[in-house]
């Protein structure tokens, strides 16, 4: 088995690779304030989830019964936001569970969760249309 640095001469290879990303390193409100992206429409979306995932978590550290959640959330955001850019961090937070807790907690309140529900389905339904006609969606 190889290594990286046999491979391609850097050891730091798996840091250099993502500046093709325009990946670099980053303070969280300069890339929430400014993120790099090629795609002018993913922006606002992709700023706007940061945030929401942010504050959910922060209250996963006061609602939840262990504050390990809130953590554990807080430390899987982190990675995108000290990347300087916001492409593709929704799918990255997919597996941030304790916000759905949350965000199920919230959703017992009925008018909050029927607007939650009509913006949600709302997103959902433009961005299928816009994958279906192969715009970069994730």
């Amino acid at each position: 088995s190889s290594d990286i640095y046999t491979l391609t001469g850097d050891p730091l290879a798996v840091l250099h690779v993502q500046q093709a990303w325009t990946k670099t390193l980053a303070t969280p409100w300069a890339t929430i304030a400014n993120p790099i992206h090629i795609n002018l429409f993913l922006n606002p979306i992709e700023q706007v989830m940061t945030v929401a995932f942010l504050l959910l978590s922060l209250a996963a550290l006061r609602v939840l019964p262990s504050a390990a959640f809130g953590v554990y959330s807080l430390l899987l955001i982190l990675p995108p936001l000290l990347s300087g850019t916001l492409i593709s961090t929704p799918r990255y937070y997919l597996v941030v569970f304790p916000v759905f807790i949350v965000m199920a907690m919230l959703g017992r309140r009925k008018t909050l969760h029927q607007a939650l529900s009509l913006l949600l389905y709302t997103l959902l339904i433009l961005f299928f249309a816009a994958w279906v006609r192969f715009y970069w969606v994730a």
